[in-house]
């Protein structure tokens, strides 16, 4: 798992049309992520932003988890991808 979000992160900004500075998961605390996958997250860098409490109504709150990238590897990909 940890590899298909590795390179989610490794790819995304060389492949979208508009620059990309973080990856955001949004979940419902009232249905939770996988925790394998949440775990996966955590291990690869992803943290907690954010979370809105009582958002999506009464008890349920919305959460964040988060994973910025550098600012140099967003010049990278921005570079290569005004020389192709």
């Amino acid at each position: 798992m940890e590899d298909t979000i590795r390179y989610s992160q490794d790819n995304l900004p060389f492949i979208s049309i508009r620059g990309v500075c973080k990856i955001r998961l949004n979940e419902a605390t009232n249905e939770r992520i996988d925790p394998e996958l949440e775990g996966a997250l955590i291990n690869e860098g992803y943290q907690e932003e954010w979370i809105m409490k009582d958002e999506l109504g009464y008890g349920n709150h919305l959460r964040s988890l988060s994973w910025i990238y550098p600012q140099s590897y967003i010049e990278k990909a921005e570079k290569e991808k005004h020389l192709a």
